[in-house]
């Protein structure tokens, strides 16, 4: 059983754990009748989780605040 309270938590673990696998696979768009896509690792989307995270910190927007983020499908998206 783990000791994850959310989603945060368990990206945490991943990035820690196996911070070189992929965690997140974005498409880019179609290049000759193909997908194109960027993979990035848990290590890439914890960074950018936690950038994000000190960002909206720098704004007082603290843990817990509710807020809507208007982003398309991105790497900034999901983080």
């Amino acid at each position: 059983m783990s000791s994850w309270t959310n989603i945060s938590d368990a990206l945490t673990d991943q990035a820690r754990t196996q911070p070189d696998r992929p965690a997140l696979i974005v498409p880019t768009r179609r290049v000759g009748g193909q997908w194109r896509d960027r993979r990035y690792s848990y290590r890439e989307l914890e960074h950018e989780v936690q950038r994000l995270a000190a960002g909206l910190i720098v704004h007082d927007i603290e843990p817990g605040t509710r807020v809507a983020l208007m982003v398309p499908p991105s790497l900034e998206f999901f983080a």
